[in-house]
């Protein structure tokens, strides 16, 4: 795999503007990248060490038993572990704990070694003075730098970037949640600087021990105080006919910085939901500001997870939203959906112009909605299939996959990708993934299935997508009309 220029990693890590249109291929670089997400995160640890210290004015200390401390459970910058204690080579861990070298000695020829982009003209003209402070400044350890769930004690543990243990709190579900979190690509835990003071949050939407559901968003400080806490409201409403009077709770989340500057929390919200527990339809994608209030609701009949995405990579960051359109559920017609969302139009309440009925607007920030087709495989087996977004590749590619289940291990599972050009949506091909082809021959065998897997199957799942315009649904990548008036549920 080719390494990203580090000069590159930290314009991305300091959000620099000359790399923000290549903000999702770096990102989808570095999920898979362990040698780049060991230098982003360094470079990531000096910003913060000297930040905090420059803010604090804390007087320089030479003090010789100040030493870097090596972070084994090293993350990439959306805070996920990239390997485990055991699986850090020994000669790794031993080069922090050299002794009988001054300090700063040690520090620079580490620095020099491990980030020889400094040695350019140009990165020692950028940097310089970055490396020069963090060499004399002692390292401080309470700011929440990034966070674990520890399978073994049931808990989510929050960390400085020196590695130090900053607190931790019961959760009965660690285990999935991190098998979640790296399978599906989605976040329940994040740390973010909330109020802009270089002092870090903890933002969660994870159950903890004897916490009931729906979850409720919650934000701890660097000592694990409470400091807000969003529950979010049982409202009663009406769809179609049906009443609804039950309590939301909060999924997976994420921030982004708005074209205002301000920087929002979204939060995928179903009735009972808890953390990666979806709840049942409806679903509601929340717009909050940083002190939890709310700011937009998007209303939707279905379950969804929602991810942050360079779409169309004009340098503008859109939602995309995967998860089941329940619209028909009664007559088993639910199926899988993509929705593109432009999140600075997500004021108020909308409702999706594909799920009407709550009494709202049609959604203004929707910008694409797509139909993924039901495969004889999930009428045979009678599974609900889970959608996410699995890949993002180049520029102008991503994939969404279709499966069951989210992780494809277990009996009669199976799973396509379906593989876009975002730059219109346009849908390329269909791959299957894991272990399809075995469970499609085995339930021909047992005579539960007639029909032929090959390229040509393939084709007809792809030929099947359809786009929602606003009115009807259509085979060419369209997208949603904003100008129908008021919009009703079409049909093929």
């Amino acid at each position: 795999m080719k390494h990203i220029d580090e000069h590159i990693l930290e314009l991305f890590v300091v959000n620099a503007k000359e790399v923000r249109a290549k903000k999702t291929a770096i990102r989808d670089h570095l999920r898979h990248c362990a040698g780049c997400q060991e230098v982003a995160q360094r470079l990531k640890d000096i910003y913060t060490t000297v930040g905090n210290e420059l803010v604090a004015g804390e007087e320089i200390s030479y003090e010789a038993d100040k030493h870097i401390v090596h972070v084994p459970q090293s993350l990439d910058v959306w805070t996920r572990p990239i390997r485990d204690n055991e699986r850090t080579p020994a000669m790794e861990v031993a080069r922090f704990r050299e002794i009988g070298l001054p300090v700063l000695w040690r520090k620079i020829n580490f620095f020099w070694r491990e980030h020889p982009v400094v040695g350019s003209a140009s990165g020692l003209a950028v940097v310089a003075a970055i490396v020069l402070s963090l060499f004399y400044l002692s390292e401080r350890g309470g700011n929440p730098s990034y966070y674990s769930y520890n399978m073994g004690d049931n808990t989510l543990d929050v960390f400085a970037s020196n590695g130090k243990l900053l607190w931790s709190v019961p959760t009965p579900d660690a285990d999935e949640l991190k098998r979640r979190e790296t399978d599906e690509n989605l976040t329940y835990t994040m740390i973010a600087d909330l109020a802009g003071d270089s002092k870090n949050e903890v933002v969660s939407s994870i159950l903890m021990k004897n916490e009931k559901p729906p979850s409720a968003l919650k934000v701890f400080d660097s000592k694990g105080h409470l400091l807000r806490k969003l529950v979010f409201p049982s409202m009663t409403m009406n769809f179609k006919g049906m009443h609804y009077d039950t309590p939301f709770g909060a999924g997976n989340i994420f921030e982004e910085r708005v074209a205002s500057g301000e920087l929002n929390l979204f939060v995928s919200g179903g009735i009972g939901r808890a953390g990666f527990i979806n709840g049942r339809s409806p679903s509601i994608l929340w717009r909050l500001d940083t002190k939890l209030n709310t700011i937009g609701k998007y209303w939707h009949y279905g379950c969804f997870d929602s991810y942050l995405i360079n779409a169309f990579h004009d340098g503008n960051q859109e939602i995309a939203m995967v998860g089941s359109d329940d619209m028909d559920d009664m007559s088993a017609k639910d199926f899988q959906f993509m929705a593109i969302i432009d999140p600075e139009k997500l004021i108020g309440d909308q409702e999706s112009s594909a799920t009407q009925g709550f009494g709202f607007p049609p959604s203004q920030a929707e910008l694409y909605y797509i139909k993924f087709p039901k495969t004889d495989l999930e009428h045979t087996l009678g599974f609900r299939p889970t959608s996410m977004i699995d890949w993002i590749s180049g520029d102008s590619i991503f994939y969404v996959g279709v499966k069951h289940p989210y992780n494809l291990k277990g009996r009669d599972a199976f799973g396509f990708d379906y593989v876009f050009d975002s730059r219109n949506m346009q849908i390329l091909d269909v791959k299957f993934i894991g272990p399809t082809e075995q469970t499609y021959a085995k339930l021909k065998r047992e005579g539960k299935l007639q029909g032929t897997f090959d390229r040509k199957y393939l084709e007809n799942l792809r030929n099947s997508v359809e786009y929602w315009d606003g009115r009807k649904w259509v085979k060419k990548p369209t997208k949603i009309k904003h100008d129908w008036g008021l919009m009703k549920r079409g049909s093929n």
